[in-house]
């Protein structure tokens, strides 16, 4: 049972902080096997704190990708990750410690586009998918169980019941944030990063 407090604890604290829209963001990984609800756990975190119409996305290829992804959300979700190359690795970082990026503007030799974004990020997927340590060291790990047979529901079932309870959640999501914030001068932690 501690340990099972210790992860909801974990997961209340990372949604706090990315409802606090100010960075640097801790980077949720949700591990577990095939049948433990990865996907669906990182749909109704985003529909918590970042509803969107794309819940869930592929890791891009690409820098320039990232963040333009990141420009145009506040939190980013990936699905079904199963390797995070080195430089991934390090846009990841960036962008969840806070980043800034330019790029040629695409048929032009001199203008460019300028990013900067600090933004919260969810993956997942099956085995270790974090082998740097510098990300690693960002991360806040969750691995999830595989749900029994016999205890599952259907996705459109769960989301009812979600879309049913989302502002019960909410609610109380909020009312930690306000809490956090007013009383956020008189926390000392024990170590820095």
């Amino acid at each position: 049972i501690n340990s099972l407090h210790s992860l909801v604890a974990m997961w209340i604290f990372w949604m706090l902080t990315a409802l606090r829209g100010k960075g640097p963001y801790p980077i949720l990984v949700l591990n577990g096997e095939q049948g433990s609800s990865k996907s669906t756990f990182s749909k109704i975190v985003r529909g918590l704190i970042d509803p969107n119409s794309a819940d869930l996305r592929t890791l891009p290829r690409e820098e320039r990708e990232f963040f333009i992804s990141a420009s145009n959300s506040h939190l980013l979700a990936f699905d079904n990750i199963s390797r995070i190359t080195d430089q991934m690795s390090d846009t990841i970082c960036r962008i969840a410690t806070g980043a800034g990026a330019s790029f040629r503007q695409l048929y032009t030799d001199q203008d460019e586009i300028i990013f900067q974004v600090s933004k919260p990020i969810i993956l997942n997927g099956i085995g270790s998918i974090v082998e740097r340590a510098d990300l690693a060291d960002r991360c806040i790990f969750i691995n999830l169980k595989p749900i029994p047979v016999e205890s599952r529901k259907s996705q459109s079932e769960l989301m009812e019941q979600f879309e049913a309870a989302r502002p019960g959640i909410l609610a109380a999501l909020l009312d930690g944030l306000s809490c956090g914030l007013r009383n956020i001068d008189l926390l000392v932690p024990a170590d820095l990063p």
